[in-house]
């Protein structure tokens, strides 16, 4: 995979764009905007409310059947 910065398992066959935010803790949930595509380590439900800002959600670990991919389908 020559030129690829990361890959992983997508969770739906949808696509989407935007600006990038990292939110590596709850503190910092009120830095997330609407249509930004929402990177993070993990998710649970507290991470929810989250999912109706984001235009997409990328987490460090997880699989199909984890907390980010089940809800933000």
């Amino acid at each position: 995979m020559e030129g690829v910065l990361v890959s992983g398992t997508a969770a739906s066959r949808s696509q989407a764009t935007g600006p990038v935010r990292v939110i590596r803790t709850p503190a910092e949930f009120g830095r997330l905007r609407s249509g930004e595509v929402l990177v993070c380590p993990y998710t649970n439900p507290a991470w929810t409310p989250l999912f109706q800002r984001a235009a997409a959600v990328v987490v460090d670990a997880g699989g199909l059947g984890s907390h980010a991919a089940i809800v933000a389908r």
